[in-house]
């Protein structure tokens, strides 16, 4: 029976998770959380990547891509990488959205009905954790609290966005990326989502947090 290689690729948040994946467990995985060094990390995971490959005679391969909530440079740096890797194998791939990944992950040790990060700019991104829910939306702050104040169990991942502040009667869990339970369940996580239609790599797009700013810049390389 031949193995299962997978490389799972988020670029979309202010960190950067890297992994290399057998038969859904973790076997390699970086966490970059400073964004100067994002495009040497993906040069050593891709050599990383191969390295692994080598060992095997034969194996499927399957490439698993965060699209987004994504600010201008992340997102475009990790769909370029998962297309690249994509079109040189032959194969889909199977798409997600960062919060979705959170909210999975962080579910059994951290219950909640609402997960939050800052998304900068007076916003954030929020995941509704339920049955069917896949995609995250970028809120103002005022939209925020009306979210977050009426969930019963609320987790922010990361630091408190600049400017928004709870009041005492409002509890929120909070961890840090350092803490995020990312080698246990990063492979249940992309079990849960193998099945979902899958992207052809020229199809591939950034699902950008502010469409507006992302236009905005774009137009100005232009």
């Amino acid at each position: 029976m031949k193995q299962r290689i997978t490389a799972l690729i988020d670029t979309t948040s202010s960190y950067s998770i890297l992994a290399i994946l057998c038969d859904d467990e973790v076997i390699d995985i970086k966490v970059v959380e400073e964004p100067k060094t994002l495009l040497k990390e993906i040069g050593y995971f891709s050599i990383r990547l191969r390295s692994t490959m080598e060992t095997f005679e034969e194996f499927e391969f399957e490439v698993v891509l965060c699209i987004g909530p994504s600010g201008f440079s992340g997102g475009r740096i990790g769909v370029a990488t998962g297309r690249s890797l994509a079109l040189g194998w032959g194969v889909d791939v199977i798409v997600f959205d960062h919060l979705e990944m959170l909210s999975h992950i962080t579910s059994e040790a951290y219950p909640h009905e609402v997960l939050f990060e800052d998304a900068r700019g007076g916003e954030v991104h929020i995941f509704k954790s339920m049955k069917g829910s896949t995609a995250s939306s970028t809120v103002d702050f005022e939209e925020g609290y009306q979210i977050i104040g009426s969930a019963r169990s609320v987790l922010l991942v990361g630091g408190y966005p600049r400017g928004m502040v709870f009041g005492e009667d409002r509890q929120i869990s909070q961890i840090g990326v350092s803490e995020l339970p990312i080698v246990p369940n990063i492979g249940p996580f992309i079990e849960s989502i193998r099945d979902r239609e899958r992207v052809s790599p020229d199809r591939l797009q950034v699902k950008y947090g502010r469409d507006y700013v992302a236009v905005a810049n774009f137009e100005k390389l232009r």
